[in-house]
């Protein structure tokens, strides 16, 4: 109980933290901010922005079925497919678990045991951290950033070796009490106790996260290109310093990283670009974001319903 009452009161000091880091930037170029203007031509990077998200939106599920397939669970990727992006918008309700039962009750479904689902659902943020690490090291100008992000990367690279990987659930099953603690589990999950086992190094899995904050680069890079002309050397800082933002608000314990993408992205790309623009760009890329994760649900429902039909 008391463990719960810190987690609850770490969630919204960082709700506040960040409320006041976006405020502030708001409150400070709120003059540039309203000048901002559409026109119609900008519109275009809008929608495309909107499908490249969409495309690396349904990437991420097919990594996810990666995920389950080294884990020796092999699924459909139309089905791992269809079930991240039915599930994902579900992470903006209030306690950021929702996105995580929707996953293991269709992956219960299938067969795969609850250990082994979560496990899948646990390591996609693990690899999504190790993703956008990777990309931190290319703008990490500061020797802080620098190694914090190496530190990082290097304890996430070994921790998901499989022979590391295969001794820390060895070493959960010899903890006092651990059996009882299994049946609790049983119970409660309604499923057997499995110790999920890697079948391989998970490179193509790590490759594949890369791909997908490389695609949300790119969508984030056409909203910026909606205020000011994107020089070809702001090309990687933008992208690297995105990548890493929406990185750190995926992983992070706040419902749908709202508030944590923002505050880093305003924090690492300031000097890229006008403040005032990436105020603009982060607020916009968020409506787009929301946008693209309420098409994906409804573009999943769709598919599923049609794959239920098709099985009468």
């Amino acid at each position: 109980m008391k463990s719960k009452h810190l987690s609850s009161l770490f969630q919204w000091c960082i709700i506040i933290f960040t409320a006041i880091v976006v405020g502030q930037a708001l409150y400070d170029n709120w003059r540039e901010v309203q000048s901002l203007e559409l026109d119609k031509e900008t519109w275009w990077y809008v929608i495309v922005a909107v499908a490249v998200s969409i495309l690396s939106h349904c990437w991420s599920g097919v990594v996810w079925g990666e995920i389950l397939r080294n884990l020796q669970y092999p699924v459909p990727w139309r089905w791992a497919t269809i079930i991240f992006i039915k599930t994902e918008i579900a992470k903006y309700l209030p306690g950021d678990i929702w996105q995580t039962y929707g996953r293991l009750v269709a992956a219960r479904k299938l067969g795969i045991p609850v250990t082994v689902a979560f496990a899948s659902v646990l390591l996609q943020s693990v690899y999504i951290a190790a993703a956008g690490m990777i990309f931190g090291l290319l703008i990490a100008a500061d020797p802080t950033l620098q190694r914090l992000c190496s530190l990082g990367l290097a304890c996430i690279l070994v921790s998901v070796h499989p022979f590391v990987f295969d001794r820390v659930f060895s070493w959960i099953e010899q903890l006092p009490n651990a059996l009882m603690l299994q049946r609790l589990f049983n119970k409660l999950a309604r499923s057997q106790w499995t110790r999920p086992r890697m079948q391989s190094y998970p490179w193509r899995v790590i490759l594949g996260q890369c791909l997908f904050l490389a695609l949300r680069s790119v969508g984030f890079l056409l909203t910026v290109a909606i205020f000011t002309p994107v020089r070809p050397v702001a090309i990687i800082p933008l992208a690297s310093g995105f990548s890493l933002a929406w990185a750190l608000g995926i992983v992070s314990p706040i419902s749908g990283g709202v508030g944590v993408f923002e505050a880093t992205a305003l924090g690492l790309l300031d000097r890229v670009v006008e403040p005032s623009v990436v105020l603009g760009a982060v607020i916009v890329y968020r409506l787009i974001a929301l946008l693209t994760e309420a098409i994906g649900a409804g573009l999943g429902w769709l598919l599923g319903r049609n794959e239920d039909a098709s099985e009468v």
